[in-house]
């Protein structure tokens, strides 16, 4: 059980960052809990009506925190980035 929360987080996580990064939504928090809490409630179901037990293991998870992790390095990059761009002109 613990397991499938945790896998489920974290491909939450992913799906999430990467959706804020490629739609620019980092503006509105509530939007992205929004998009966290659906994605984490999809795949928590998936996990339990439609995967066999034990299918997705904790590597799946450290994977997916390391995509996660890279959507918000590159977010971060890109908010400094563009916040410098506002700067010059």
């Amino acid at each position: 059980m613990l397991t499938a929360v945790v896998v489920s987080c974290s491909i939450a996580a992913a799906l999430t960052a990467i959706f804020a990064f490629r739609f620019r939504t980092w503006k509105v928090p509530r939007r992205l809990v929004g998009y966290f809490t659906f994605f984490f409630a999809a795949e928590l179901a998936a996990e339990h009506l439609l995967l066999p037990p034990g299918l997705l293991g904790v590597e799946v998870a450290a994977v997916c925190f390391g995509i996660a992790l890279v959507f918000v390095v590159a977010i971060r990059a890109t908010r400094h980035l563009e916040a410098g761009d506002d700067e010059e002109f």
